[in-house]
């Protein structure tokens, strides 16, 4: 209970302090008669001394949330990319977490999956400034568009997205194939059931809430990603 009290402190202060004015925030001031939803909608002025002193007002300066439409379409790519980067993120990893099971004792599943592993033992920045310097370079495109120029960049970093959870996928997945009874597989295949049905009707089913609880975990750590996305941005 200690530990919880702790823990959600900081959350309730945040939520709290959300429903008072910007003045109030700045000063650290909590005043339940200065309660307002205009961090949430509408515009509030913004109070700044200049650099002689004098106090000088912004009107409207400071708006809610869901009051202003370019903090309305941040949010949103944002969840778009986020959902789509952790969407591949668990196809791939399955695909691969498939493939290394189906052939346990060669050495190429091995291999296969220190690729995936690879990413973790690389910084953030480092994958980001990898893929702007590749793919700005003059002598690769994607069908003859350069990747990191306006709108195109968001491609590139939902692969950075992708790439970079791939890792706590693989090992989060892996874990949940080896729930599957071999038992279940061979009496498919000797029901006549090919591979690709077989993966279909047997092991996903039974991995499906495992990889459901990564995507939910993968897309809140990339909603909330910011690293990546200021490292990106200069290309817009």
């Amino acid at each position: 209970y200690v530990l919880f009290i702790i823990y959600m402190t900081p959350v309730v202060m945040i939520v709290v302090f959300s429903f008072q004015n910007w003045g109030n925030v700045r000063n650290k001031i909590l005043d339940p008669s200065s309660w307002t939803l205009s961090n949430y909608f509408g515009n509030q002025d913004y109070v700044f001394q200049n650099w002689k002193g004098k106090e000088m007002v912004s009107k409207g300066a400071i708006s809610g949330v869901f009051g202003n439409e370019k903090t309305l379409g941040g949010i949103r790519l944002s969840f778009i990319m986020s959902a789509i980067a952790a969407a591949l993120a668990c196809v791939v990893v399955v695909i691969v977490v498939n493939y290394i099971f189906k052939n346990k004792k060669k050495k190429r599943s091995k291999l296969v999956e220190a690729c995936m592993l690879f990413p973790w033992l690389l910084p953030t920045i480092l994958i980001c400034y990898s893929y702007r310097t590749f793919f700005n370079g003059s002598v690769f495109y994607v069908f003859g568009q350069n990747l990191y120029m306006r709108e195109n960049v968001r491609i590139l970093i939902v692969i950075a997205y992708m790439v970079v959870k791939l890792p706590f996928a693989l090992r989060m997945i892996k874990a949940a194939f080896y729930a599957i009874d071999d038992e279940l597989e061979d009496a498919a295949r000797n029901l006549g059931a090919s591979n690709l049905v077989t993966f279909l009707k047997v092991k996903l089913p039974i991995v499906l809430p495992s990889v459901l609880a990564v995507f939910a975990l993968n897309f809140n750590a990339l909603f909330s990603e910011y690293d990546m996305g200021a490292t990106f941005k200069k290309a817009e």
